[in-house]
């Protein structure tokens, strides 16, 4: 359904460009959940808004269900089959409006059909994500956090799409409310057959919610593959240090961070290189691509699952 290939992005800080995204490549299926983690900074809110072509690429492409979203035409038609959660919701809609009518937006401009029948689609949707009608004709602002995020998914599944891209829409909200939208993403997903690229720092959620990871570091996706098997038995060292900084569940296990050597230079090639316990000479001069076996990839010269 969904094809990106060799996507980079570049932006300019104090008259020093630096990549944001560079060279990630991907592809997804339909009703899929595919997990985009990585610490902050990585590039995974930058690889999204490419998607939803908020932001313009400088190279590569993206494909989706067969037609290249880089030309205008084909964007204002498929568009609607993308949509996109935010993490904080209440930034994403305009405080003076209603929850009718913010909800009422996300189709406005996508699709022609009367006012009539706009207003009983965003009802529809309003009551799917378990909002009451009392809520209507409340003003945006007056919402919590959870209903806030409820009102975003609302106008995010009001256009019928097939990929909705969730930018860490769950990371603003306390634990009880996260498990509550986790909940709703996760029926919707199944009531309506929808993909979910979803992006967030907490591995445990992604466990939780993903058929297949991809873990980013420094704008290039460094493993990928299923779920499980990722955490299981995690290929590459970058994705190993992400796992070990997840406490464990029992208490009684023993929780240490590995001793990670940062004393070597960084030069051209892998990016990880100065923090990597298995690095050796070639990892300071070839920039490591991604091995696929099986369903596993990795990019590192010597991965422990390859």
């Amino acid at each position: 359904m969904l094809e990106v290939n060799g996507l980079c992005k570049h932006f300019t800080k104090d008259k020093i460009s630096f990549a944001a995204v560079d060279g990630v490549s991907f592809s997804m299926d339909p009703g899929e959940c595919l997990g985009l983690v990585g610490e902050s900074g990585c590039g995974k809110s930058t690889t999204a808004q490419l998607i939803a072509r908020l932001l313009r690429e400088d190279q590569g492409e993206i494909w989706f269900q067969g037609e290249d979203l880089r030309k205008p035409a084909i964007w204002k038609r498929l568009r609607r089959d993308i949509q996109m959660i935010f993490q904080n919701p209440s930034d994403s809609f305009d405080p003076r409006y209603t929850l009718l009518s913010s909800v009422k937006q996300g189709l406005r401009y996508l699709e022609r059909c009367s006012k009539d029948e706009l207003e009983h689609r965003a009802k529809d949707a309003i009551a799917c994500v378990g909002l009451k009608e009392t809520y209507w004709k409340r003003p945006i602002r007056q919402l919590s956090g959870g209903e806030c995020q409820r009102a975003a998914i609302a106008r995010a599944i009001l256009s019928n799409p097939k990929l909705v891209i969730c930018d860490e829409a769950t990371s603003a909200l306390d634990v009880s409310v996260q498990a509550q939208i986790v909940a709703l993403l996760q029926r919707l997903k199944q009531e309506k057959h929808l993909a979910y690229l979803f992006i967030t720092h907490d591995l445990a959620l992604a466990a939780s919610v993903c058929d297949r990871i991809a873990v980013m570091y420094r704008g290039r996706i460094v493993e990928l593959g299923p779920t499980l098997e990722v955490i299981r038995e995690p290929g590459h060292p970058y994705t190993q240090m992400l796992l070990s900084c997840v406490l464990p569940a029992r208490v009684d296990q023993p929780f240490e961070l590995p001793d990670w050597e940062v004393q070597r230079p960084l030069g051209r090639g892998c990016a990880f290189y100065p923090y990597c316990s298995k690095a050796a000479p070639e990892c300071a001069e070839k920039s490591p691509q991604l091995q696929t076996s099986g369903r596993r990839a990795v990019a590192c010269f010597h991965p422990s699952c390859l």
